[in-house]
């Protein structure tokens, strides 16, 4: 595990925390201050998640701003050393052309000829109508809330 900056005491991280929290209850959230304060927290968080194997939604009332795509990328390349937008892209684009040959094969059904029509050259839309798709072709109604986050993430980093 990370260990604490030399110059912030555990006590010190707490109050970070904490004003992220607050920050995070705002309407109009300072992002730049929550990222600041998201990174300098990272080895509290580290420690008490680890040590003490919260619930998730513990989690969520001592780290809010986890639950938000800019920090869920910046988490995640703390972790593992992976962008994940471009990690997720990346394995996304691998396989698109394949599944949308697919849909396109098997678009008697209205979601799906809807989906298909709408195709053009733009790899965002294309990769937006596969997500949309694939519960369809898939027959997975779980599936199709999970694409539904999956969108968002795309919309929000198109």
């Amino acid at each position: 595990m990370p260990g604490f900056p030399e110059d912030k005491s555990e006590n010190d991280l707490e109050v970070e925390r904490a004003t992220v929290v607050n920050e995070m209850k705002k309407i109009k959230i300072d992002w730049k201050l929550v990222d600041k304060m998201m990174d300098n927290t990272y080895s509290l968080r580290r420690k008490k998640i680890g040590k003490d194997a919260p619930l998730v939604t513990q989690v969520q009332e001592r780290w809010p701003a986890l639950f938000f795509v800019p920090q869920i990328e910046s988490e995640f390349a703390h972790l593992t050393s992976v962008n994940l937008k471009e990690a997720f892209f990346s394995g996304l684009d691998q396989y698109l052309n394949r599944f949308l040959e697919l849909f396109k094969a098997k678009s008697e059904k209205p979601e799906r000829t809807k989906l298909t029509r709408t195709l053009d050259n733009s790899t965002h839309t294309k990769r937006t109508i596969l997500l949309l798709g694939l519960p369809h072709y898939l027959r997975d109604d779980a599936l199709a809330k999970t694409v539904e986050v999956l969108v968002h993430f795309i919309a929000w980093n198109h």
